[in-house]
């Protein structure tokens, strides 16, 4: 569907071309087309869809300079980029070469056929160009509403009552862009730990929720319930955040006594610091160089490597005494466009022919090792696992795209009796359902409670 529509954008792009006579507006017109077609086309590679909101949250400076991973591919585009308003507009004015000798009416009939039928392809379909970009109009011009206002929608944190607690210790593993595909049978080999595990703890199908595509969407959405919709653009604007009337996870384990931790690569990143802040995390680690002393080489966003992370993490559990906690941790390695390696785990894991596989392999040993340590440190039945990726992997991938099952989201957990509703399971139901499976009763609501029927929430249904 993807290649149609990028088709029949051509299609329209040649057509409208053969209908301008003056050269100049021609040349003006060929750019113009050419740089939409060159973003839609980018879209496509990165994201596997036409331009959507999550392309448009990432339309900045900061965006492009994490694009320089991918080489080659940025390299071809430029090269199409300068050829195609040629391309174009050579195609624009041979086809009404053509069509000329047929008399103008005969020519405009097929001109505006081609026309009509082309703009049908790229409108009328429901994941097609026209479709995306209405998406992104509806976000971006509906009401907003103040974070007050929302507050008010669901529980006040002065009305919040929470009971049943301290409940179990709670660790959410947030993998980086570790979609279904990674832990399919085809994969195997890449995730053999998380796979033994898949057969003895609860595994759901979970639904993305439009609005969490990258990391520090997903992050707030796990935490406060409700999809990262905001206006403007970039996935920065979190920084500069000082405080929150949301009640949300923190919010509610803070009441339980709970000491909240997040673990991350690089918490100074796209103002994820300052998200957590506000929102009542108490603890924030990782950022700048890591206890390692070096980064994963060109990451973006490089600092704490994931060993050192779960290192961390070992010994927030050994120093918990007879508090409960609640331990966050982001991993990275698994990253866009080919994952990062780190060294000192190869004498861990047997080396793969791709640097994404290796990581592959890394994250599932680090994860397996970590719930192990947990679960004798703290007692198998004391701690509750959530493992859940933060967003689908951006882009094609050979390693994925052969299990033919791509973009899909999963939550595996040792928690018992969830209420969760087979085919209805959001992003935006992991708050509650973290809460309930660590036992811990509340009156809070979370938007998932004000839905009835299909969860996927939209710019006008908050």
């Amino acid at each position: 569907m993807l290649l149609i529509g990028l088709l029949a954008f051509l299609l329209m792009a040649v057509a409208l071309l053969s209908c301008i006579r003056p050269k100049w507006a021609r040349w003006a017109a060929a750019v113009v087309l050419d740089v939409f077609f060159c973003a839609q086309l980018s879209s496509v590679y990165i994201g596997r869809s036409f331009i959507d909101y999550k392309y448009y949250q990432h339309l900045n400076v900061e965006t492009l300079a994490m694009a320089s991973a991918f080489k080659v591919e940025a390299g071809l585009m430029v090269l199409l980029a300068v050829g195609l308003p040629f391309a174009l507009a050579w195609a624009g004015w041979r086809l009404d070469a053509r069509l000329h000798p047929l008399g103008r009416g005969r020519a405009a009939a097929i001109k505006g056929t081609a026309l009509a039928a082309s703009m049908a392809m790229l409108v009328l379909p429901p994941e097609s160009m026209g479709k995306k970009l209405s998406e992104i109009l509806a976000i971006v011009s509906a009401d907003t509403r103040t974070e007050s206002g929302l507050a008010h929608s669901f529980t006040p944190k002065e009305q919040l009552q929470v009971t049943d607690c301290p409940g179990k210790n709670i660790v959410i593993i947030s993998l980086e862009s570790f979609e279904k595909a990674f832990v399919h049978p085809a994969n195997r080999t890449l995730t053999p730990l998380l796979q033994e595990r898949m057969k003895h703890w609860h595994w759901y199908d979970m639904t993305p929720t439009n609005g969490t595509s990258f990391t520090v969407a997903s992050l707030y959405t796990v935490l406060t319930g409700l999809p990262s919709y905001f206006a403007g653009n970039g996935n920065s604007y979190f920084k500069g955040t000082t405080s929150s009337k949301l009640t949300n996870l923190a919010t509610i384990l803070a009441q339980c006594g709970y000491g909240t931790y997040h673990l991350s690569n690089n918490a100074d990143f796209a103002g994820t610091r300052e998200l957590l802040n506000a929102l009542g995390i108490s603890n924030i680690i990782g950022g700048g160089i890591g206890p390692s002393g070096n980064r994963y080489a060109e990451c973006p966003m490089s600092g704490w490597y994931d060993k050192d992370i779960f290192t961390e993490a070992k010994t927030i559990v050994e120093q918990s005494g007879e508090q409960p906690f609640m331990l966050f941790i982001a991993t990275t390695q698994t990253h866009r466009p080919n994952g990062y390696v780190d060294d000192r785990l190869l004498d861990a894991i047997a080396p793969a022919a791709t640097t994404l596989e290796t990581a592959a392999r890394s994250t599932d040993y680090l994860v397996d090792d970590f719930i192990r340590y947990v679960e004798q440190a703290e007692g198998a039945g004391n701690t509750v696992f959530y493992l859940f990726p933060d967003h689908a992997f951006w882009g094609e991938q050979p390693l994925l795209d052969r299990t033919g099952r791509r973009n899909e989201l999963w939550m595996l957990t040792n928690a018992d009796s969830l209420a969760v509703e087979p085919g209805n399971f959001h992003q935006i139901d992991l708050p509650k359902t973290i809460l309930q499976g660590a036992g811990i009763r509340h009156n809070a609501r979370f938007l998932t409670d004000l839905i009835q029927g299909d969860k996927t929430p939209t710019s006008t249904s908050i």
